[in-house]
């Protein structure tokens, strides 16, 4: 092997890495941020008993990359 193809061995190795480096950025870019939100109607108990009426609880959690903003949560009661 002369230093000639050495050279370009290692030239086509960082191409290589490159191009797997550009389609991994893209790849995480393109991803969409994902969110769970739980809902549960909940009763708290205390030593004395019942210490509340029903709660709405409402959680989220994000599952995904990126930031998720929440905007707003809007609940009458019937």
């Amino acid at each position: 092997m002369t230093t000639g193809d050495i050279a370009l061995l290692i030239s086509i190795l960082s191409v290589v890495i490159a191009g797997i480096a550009l389609g991994w950025n893209i790849y995480r870019d393109l991803q969409r941020p994902t969110l769970r939100i739980n809902f549960s109607v909940n009763e708290i108990i205390g030593t004395e008993g019942v210490v509340s009426h029903d709660n709405l609880i409402i959680s989220g959690t994000n599952m995904g990359p990126g930031k998720i903003i929440l905007n707003g949560i809007f609940l009458t009661k019937p």
